[in-house]
Order: structure tokens, then C-alpha cells, then sequence
């Protein structure tokens, strides 16, 4: 709950922000917090269980403030998630067809849980979608109904970003994963982009050590067949390794290691390149040769 002064702090900007925009309308802006959300980036939040649990209560909340505000009164709903509220937001509209939602925003979205706006049952043209270019999820392939396609959630205003120490146990993890991901890729890297890394997040559930990585730009089918050497690599040492959808259009691979938590994701890129992502948790074997 530390981090609720902070969720009710954005909501009242929000609120001041749509009234000074237009001053003829009243505005009111609710923090909805009625579900069991993830805690953690590289665990919990690699499922999509809590967006399922949430879009009943969810849709029963919205439901009954336009009930509060007499039906057919002009009131303007617009739901907004952020990061893994993105897809609560998603698996709520797409699962009510009637929902009372005049406007839907994703920030920092790792996926909403279909495959085109007009699947949360409302006009796109209402749909709209935001991302800081430093924000991690834009390593993450969107999220798919696979428990662990949805890859590395971004933080939330619990979280904070720091530089890894050189040697601390979990940075030579994720580093060794890493490097053997790069051998199997079988192709060169590119410069470090902004964004990429190394990096430590500390969260509700611990601390993690983020490290992503980009490779040279390639043609789309030489970025297919990267992605592909790199399952076969997965598959072969033994990682848990599911495919999910892209915006580039090859399936990424998203992977969890059997031991040390780690989860990796392999995603061709639409600026040509094929990205990788690793996050490993603190705890974990000393050893990178895991």
C-alpha cells in the first residue's frame, strides 16, 4: 500500500489536467484498486491470472457508476491502465460487450489480450496507446493469453532503477545468459541503444537485474531464423519456452529457466534488429553457468 499516495497523486493531476483542458465539463477521476495485482516484474507478472481474476470485479465497478449516474445521463467514461493494468483494462472490455466505456488509454502497455482495438468493444478510433521511448516494456512482445508470454512487465511506482554492481552475483546470471543467447543467435550486436543494459530493479517482490541487448540490423528472414536458433537453444538446456505474437511479425520467444528464475525474452524487432531481454532474480545460484 506505499505506493497508493503515489497512484492518488497521478489521479488528481489527471483530474486537474482534463478540467483545465475544458473547463466546461466536471471531471472525476478514480483509483481503482479492487483486485490482487502482481507484485513482482520478472514473477508474478508474468502471468495473466490476475487480469482474470480482476475483470469480473472490474466490469461490476464500471457497470455501477453508470448505473450511480443514471443510464443514458451523457456521462463520458474512459478507463485507463497502466503496465500490467493495461491488460486488467483489456480482459475487462473484451470479456463486456455492453461495458459503459466511452474511451480506452494503455500506458506503458505490455498487450491488452487481443489482437485489434476492435476487439475491446468499442470504436478504435476511442483506443489510444502511450509509451515513454526509455520505458522497458518496449522489449516486450505484446501479451497473449500464455502465462508467460507476456515476458517482463515494467515497473510500477514501487520500483526503482539502479546501476548493477560488476560483481554481484545475479549481474554475472544474467550476463551469462546473455552471452550464451548471443552465441546462439549466431549473429553480431549492435551498440548499446537508449534504454538497454544493464540495470537493478528493486520492487515489492526483490530485486532483479534487467540487462537488454539489440543485435545488428538484419533482413526479416534472417531475424526469423535468429528467433528460431535461439528457442532451439532454449528447448535444448532445458528452459520452460513459449511463442508470442509481434508487431514485427515473427513470434518471440519468452523463456523461463528451470533453477534460477530467470526469464528471457528474443523478439525481432520492427527497426530490423532482433532484441533480447534478460532478467534474473537476486537469489539465485552464485554461478552464471546455470
Amino acid at each position: 500500500m506505499k505506493s497508493i499516495d503515489g497512484d492518488i497523486g497521478r489521479a488528481e493531476r489527471l483530474q486537474a489536467q482534463a478540467e483545465a483542458t475544458d473547463g466546461s465539463r466536471k471531471t472525476a477521476s478514480i483509483v481503482w484498486l479492487g483486485y490482487d495485482a502482481p507484485q513482482g516484474i520478472a514473477t508474478d507478472a508474468t502471468e495473466t491470472k490476475w487480469a482474470d481474476n480482476a475483470r469480473e470485479p472490474l466490469g461490476n465497478f464500471i457497470q455501477g457508476i453508470e448505473e450511480a449516474n443514471h443510464v443514458g445521463s451523457g456521462v463520458n467514461q474512459t478507463l485507463l491502465g497502466h503496465s500490467y493494468g493495461s491488460l486488467v483494462v483489456g480482459e475487462t472490455m473484451s470479456m463486456h460487450i455492453d461495458l459503459p466505456v466511452d474511451n480506452a488509454i494503455m500506458v506503458g502497455s505490455p498487450g491488452v489480450g487481443v489482437d485489434h482495438a476492435k476487439d475491446l468493444n468499442i470504436s478504435p478510433d476511442r483506443v489510444f496507446a502511450a509509451t515513454s521511448d526509455h520505458d522497458l516494456i518496449n522489449l516486450a512482445p505484446p501479451t497473449s493469453r500464455d502465462p508467460l508470454a507476456s515476458g517482463v512487465t515494467p515497473a510500477g511506482p514501487a520500483a526503482a532503477f539502479e546501476a548493477p554492481s560488476a560483481d554481484d552475483p545475479a549481474t554475472r546470471r544474467a550476463l551469462g545468459h546473455s552471452s550464451r543467447i548471443y552465441d546462439a543467435l549466431q549473429v553480431g550486436s549492435a551498440p548499446t541503444q537508449p534504454g538497454g543494459g544493464l540495470s537493478t530493479v528493486r520492487d515489492a517482490s526483490g530485486t532483479s537485474v534487467h540487462h537488454t541487448w539489440s543485435t545488428e540490423p538484419l533482413p526479416q528472414d534472417e531475424r526469423a531464423a535468429a528467433v528460431e536458433r535461439a528457442q532451439t537453444f532454449f528447448q535444448s538446456a532445458g528452459w520452460t519456452v513459449r511463442r508470442a505474437p509481434t508487431v514485427e511479425g515473427t513470434p518471440a520467444v519468452v523463456a523461463g529457466h528451470p533453477r534460477d528464475r530467470t526469464v528471457a525474452q528474443v523478439a525481432a524487432s520492427t527497426t530490423g534488429a532482433v532484441r533480447v531481454a534478460v532478467t534474473t532474480p537476486a537469489t539465485g545460484p552464485a554461478s552464471a553457468d546455470v
